[in-house]
């Protein structure tokens, strides 16, 4: 398995965001990596770009996304 690296994009795995409106299968990217080893993750509306949520997640709460398109 690959380490997640900043500005990896990465698929949320966990419904623990829920209340930030994130949701499990959700795409977002790294936007900092912190050395306790959790992440900043943004997501964003893909269609408008606009910022759903901005939260700090641990490595078992997403994963890093190779999808493209």
């Amino acid at each position: 398995m690959t380490e997640i690296q900043l500005y990896d994009r990465v698929r949320v795995v966990t419904s623990r965001f829920a209340g930030e409106g994130v949701v499990a299968g959700m795409v977002g990217y790294v936007v900092e990596v912190y050395p306790d080893g959790e992440f900043e993750v943004e997501v964003s509306e893909p269609s408008t770009g606009e910022t759903v949520a901005q939260f700090a997640a641990s490595p078992a709460d997403v994963e890093r996304d190779e999808h493209r398109g």
